[in-house]
């Protein structure tokens, strides 16, 4: 920080570092340290706050109201070159929360530009701006994995971070093809190109989400937004990639020939043009649909949406295959043991996380 870096704390639903990084705030003050944004649910933003509550949290960690105040509003624009907003004064643009005290900080007034955020006039999507679903049809042909048995690099999760493990095991084998074993707590997962109509699959398998049956998916995937599905159940798997392109994107939630639950994002695959209670209902309902299907693992469609993430160690997923982040190299599905480092098994039943 003294050479000129910043330092970003965000709270995010599936990653949170802000209990572990605010005592620099304690001992270095404020400065050059900001509040941001990053993946935080719809149902988090309304029980919870968003940088509102980043500031409350602060505050009861015992950092000055003033301090945390800085951090959550003039730190970020100085950090991004908007010397118009952050502050209250002259020449600064008059976005203003009146709080009632410095223990909530739930405001009973939000100003944007000097007018109250009721005032402020709708605007209409583009139609363009909703047809970004660029996908051939699928087929669970699509999904198949020829294997001849031996072992396998599997995408490993790990509960509260968005970077995976690298592990390797056995995969089911039937009729040729690798498959998804739900005892193992071992599912299929898929990356479809959907912006230029290119058709390329990138096919892999997780250990972590817990599904023992169906499949969800999403178009809001980090950083490319490319179709991510994860399933025991290639049917199901082709179903949800079907009604996300219907939908204009979205997420889904499907389970054998049905869908359980779907919330649109027709927007580009990552907005909704919905108020907020419907945006909230659709949202706890694909949650819940997900745990239906066995679904374990905490804020399961952050976690679907950082296996492509293909900056972020160690083994993620594209639409080109998997990726070995930490070599920066597309690498194969099946494992080389005479040429791969000692490898990491996947837990043996007694010991997975859901067991």
């Amino acid at each position: 920080m003294r050479t000129g870096l910043w330092l970003l704390i965000r709270e995010a639903s599936a990653a949170r570092n802000l209990e572990a990084l605010i005592p620099l705030a304690r001992e270095y003050g404020p400065s050059r340290i900001a509040f941001c944004t990053d993946d935080r649910e719809p149902e988090h933003i309304a029980d919870d706050g968003h940088i509102n509550a980043m500031v409350r949290e602060a505050v009861a960690l015992g950092i000055p109201p003033e301090d945390a105040l800085v951090m959550g509003s003039l730190s970020p624009a100085l950090y991004h070159g908007l010397d118009h907003l952050g502050a209250i004064a002259p020449g600064y643009q008059a976005d203003v929360l009146l709080l009632p005290n410095l223990v909530s900080f739930v405001p009973d007034v939000v100003l944007k530009a000097g007018a109250p955020v009721e005032e402020i006039p709708h605007v209409q999507v583009p139609e363009w701006v909703k047809r970004t679903m660029r996908l051939d049809l699928v087929t669970p042909d699509g999904f198949r994995v020829p294997w001849r048995g031996g072992n396998a690099r599997v995408i490993g999760l790990i509960p509260g971070e968005i970077v995976t493990a690298s592990l390797v095991d056995e995969l089911g084998l039937e009729d040729g093809y690798a498959v998804a074993d739900p005892a193992r707590d071992l599912a299929k997962v898929a990356v479809l190109e959907r912006h230029l109509g290119t058709g390329r699959i990138g096919l892999g398998f997780v250990h972590g989400f817990g599904i023992d049956r169906g499949a969800f998916g999403a178009t809001l995937s980090h950083d490319a937004h490319n179709v991510v599905v994860v399933g025991v159940d290639d049917d199901a798997m082709v179903l949800v990639v079907e009604r996300l392109r219907e939908l204009g994107g979205g997420i889904v939630v499907a389970d054998e020939d049905e869908v359980r639950a779907e919330l649109p994002l027709p927007v580009a695959g990552l907005l909704s043009d919905r108020p907020l209670g419907e945006v909230l209902d659709a949202s706890r309902g694909i949650n819940g649909a997900a745990q239906a299907l066995g679904v374990t693992f905490p804020a399961p469609f952050q976690m679907l949406a950082f296996l492509a993430l293909s900056v972020i160690p160690s083994l993620k997923i594209t639409d080109r295959g998997l990726l070995d982040v930490d070599r920066c190299e597309l690498v194969p599905l099946a494992v080389d043991e005479l040429v791969e480092l000692q490898p990491s098994r996947l837990p043996t039943q007694a010991s997975a996380p859901h067991a």
